[in-house]
Order: C-alpha cells, then sequence, then structure tokens
C-alpha cells in the first residue's frame, strides 16, 4: 500500500464513548478505541463498540489485547482474540490494532500470521509491542511482509521525543509502503516538531486530561486500580490544538 496522504493524520486513542466524542469534535481522523487506557490498552467490550459505531462518524480502530502483560500469548488468548477481530468486524468497525511477540522479543510471525488473516478487509495497525523487540528494524521487515499498514511507535523510549531517531530511520526505511504512525507523549506542544522531524503521514495521541469524579475522594483503591475519585477523558480542546498544529504544516 502506497502512502499518499498530504495533510497528516491525527488518531486518538479513546476509552470511552464521551472521550471518543470529545476527539470526533477535536478533529481528530480516526479513533483507537480502547479500555482501561491507564494500562496500556485492552480490547473494550462488544457493547462499548457498538455504541461507538453509533455515535462516531471517523473510521474506528479497535485495540485487540486479551489481558495486561507481556505480548506472548497462548492458543486459547490468540482464539479469544481472533474471536474479538470476528466481532469487531461484525460491527463494522474500519480496523483492528494487534501485536504480538516471541519469548525472544521478535514478531510472532506465525501468531500474527493468524490473526491478519481473520482480519483481511480490515485496517491493521501494529501497536507498541513493536518497540519491545530487540531489533526494530528487522521487525519493521517482518510487518511489512505481514501486510500491515502501520506501526504505532515511540521509536523505543518511553516518550517518542526521545526516540526521534529510530522513528525517522523506520520512515525512511518503510519508503511509504507502510505508515510509521510516531506515539507516546505527543501534545499540542511537540507534534508539528515530530512530524516535520521525522517525515511521518499520521501521529498518534491520547489527549487525555482528568476530570473531577462525583465520588468522595479515598486512599482505598479497588480491585488493584487507583483512587476511584480519578477519572480520565479525551480532551476536546487539546485534540483541537494539536489539530491545529499539524495543519499548520
Amino acid at each position: 500500500m502506497k502512502l499518499t496522504n498530504t495533510k497528516p493524520v491525527l488518531e486518538i486513542a479513546a476509552h470511552s464513548l464521551s472521550s471518543a466524542i470529545n476527539a470526533q469534535a477535536g478533529g481528530a481522523d480516526r479513533i483507537e478505541l480502547c479500555t482501561a487506557l491507564q494500562t496500556g490498552g485492552l480490547t473494550p467490550s462488544i457493547g462499548l463498540i457498538e455504541l461507538i459505531k453509533e455515535h462516531i462518524e471517523i473510521p474506528v480502530h479497535v485495540l485487540i489485547r486479551p489481558r495486561v502483560g507481556n505480548f506472548k500469548y497462548d492458543s486459547r488468548e490468540v482464539t479469544e482474540m481472533i474471536r474479538s477481530i470476528t466481532r469487531c468486524k461484525e460491527a463494522g468497525v474500519e480496523g483492528v490494532v494487534l501485536g504480538c511477540l516471541t519469548d525472544q522479543y521478535e514478531v510472532d510471525r506465525p501468531v500474527m500470521t493468524d490473526l491478519t488473516d481473520a482480519s483481511q478487509g480490515m485496517d491493521i495497525t501494529f501497536h507498541r509491542a513493536f518497540d519491545l523487540t530487540h531489533d526494530p528494524y528487522k521487525s519493521l521487515e517482518v510487518i511489512i511482509d505481514l501486510k500491515f499498514d502501520r506501526v504505532l511507535t515511540s521509536g523505543q523510549q518511553i516518550r517518542v521525543t526521545g526516540g526521534i531517531e529510530i522513528v525517522k530511520d523506520l520512515v525512511q526505511m518503510a519508503k511509504g509502503e507502510i505508515s510509521i504512525m510516531p506515539g507516546a507523549g505527543v501534545n499540542q506542544f511537540n507534534a508539528k516538531k515530530i512530524i516535520v522531524e521525522t517525515g511521518c503521514s499520521e501521529i498518534h495521541a491520547s489527549a487525555k486530561k482528568e476530570r473531577s469524579s462525583v465520588v468522595k475522594p479515598s486512599l482505598v483503591a479497588m480491585m488493584g486500580g487507583g483512587p476511584l475519585s480519578k477519572i480520565w477523558e479525551t480532551d476536546t480542546e487539546e485534540v483541537r490544538a494539536i489539530r491545529a498544529a499539524i495543519d499548520s504544516l
């Protein structure tokens, strides 16, 4: 797939209907839908997926990740992921976001082949499991061979601003056949610079902020999570500011 975009694409990670609506209102081109964003994201419920598709007009890509932890999955987890992909396809979802690794931190080609076969007809993104691979350049070759549409990466750093050189190298290596999409720590102040320095055609951000909760603040956590008073939501104004920044290119 040869990339022809002239205007940078803005993808926003959202984990609720409100966040997705805010992202669209702010000018996002696409939603990456997940749940439990604070854990790096998990596959959302089919109920949320269907609700999002009823309210959102821009494309929706769903994260397929069955649990927290590493990205090495057993056969039962792979079956679960294939069923999730099938449900997404039935719900009219435009794309899925995948990523599986071996014990040696290489792209798990056999498992990824099964998942991409199940995703035929959908847009496919390899997520930030990529940033854990031992050799990002060899991994990109495998991902291109598997016919992915894009890779989401921070350049193997905590924040993409620290991985600019690797992202730039990956963009040059991809030669427009696959999109290299920078993410992690993208905001209105650095989005334009990241695009200019890497030569990417897409960029990913969460643009989230903490909003007030009606729950009384407490030091008690539920089920190993954070305080009940903390709720994160996509900020329409932050999305709009990122949109304006990259549109000024």
